[in-house]
């Protein structure tokens, strides 16, 4: 197996390392908030644990990004694979991995707060989750940007030189790095969305389009990470 090979599996096992991390914590976070809501609220442990449920598998989403480039990076050929080539992948495993810690651990603040609002506020769960959901989908915007940047990375020529490689290593980086802010920022505006829909009735519109300004600010640092990442692949 050529040197490219090598830095192409382990891509695939940075990559699926680093993105099963933000879910997972997301999930654990969800959990112990749900848990803290049904000691304090025992009947309405039905509706606790939908919106648990329910928000755990939305924040699972990002690792299943880092699964699918993980499994395309290991089902390809890498007998053959180039030095840039290598580097690519590799590049590919950071960027769909690092972007996916942010995206993953942001949405756990939504459903954490969900979680803890259906156990102050039980009739409340339909605009809770809604609010939850809108909030989750946002915050993962950024390991979007990932997984389009690694799909590119992953299929990028394998001509080329040393300065080749590493602009596509400094492609995976900068958005993979780009995506974790984004990701934790959007997250943490609609946990405290979610906790103001839960409170007060007849809120949700205004809270609603509050947190999707404020989540389209925060996203806007992964469009720059994006424009740097495309320039790095395409024109270096």
């Amino acid at each position: 197996m050529t040197w490219g090979g090598i830095l192409q599996l382990i891509g695939a096992a940075v990559g699926m390392g680093l993105g099963a991390v933000g879910s997972a914590l997301a999930a654990g976070h969800a959990a112990g908030s749900a848990c803290e809501a049904i000691a304090r609220q025992p009947w309405a442990t039905g509706q606790i644990r939908k919106t648990m449920l329910i928000g755990q598998g939305v924040s699972s989403t990002p690792s299943i990004f880092a699964l699918v480039v993980a499994l395309l990076v290991i089902t390809t050929d890498a007998t053959g694979t180039t030095l840039v080539q290598g580097f690519g992948y590799l590049g590919a495993g950071l960027c769909i991995g690092l972007a996916t810690l942010g995206g993953g651990f942001g949405s756990g603040f939504a459903n954490a707060t969900a979680c803890e609002g259906v156990g102050r506020h039980p009739r409340r769960i339909g605009g809770v989750i809604r609010m939850m959901i809108v909030g989750q989908a946002v915050t993962q915007s950024a390991s979007i940007f990932a997984l389009l940047v690694a799909f590119m990375l992953m299929y990028t020529e394998g001509g080329g030189g040393a300065v080749r490689a590493v602009a596509l290593l400094a492609s995976g980086v900068c958005m993979g790095a780009g995506g974790i802010g984004p990701g934790l920022g959007a997250g943490l505006a609609a946990g405290e969305a979610v906790r103001g829909a839960s409170r007060y009735s007849g809120c949700e519109n205004v809270v609603l389009r509050t947190m999707l300004i404020g989540q389209a600010v925060a996203q806007s640092t992964a469009i720059y990470s994006l424009v740097i990442a495309l320039l790095l692949i395409y024109y270096i």
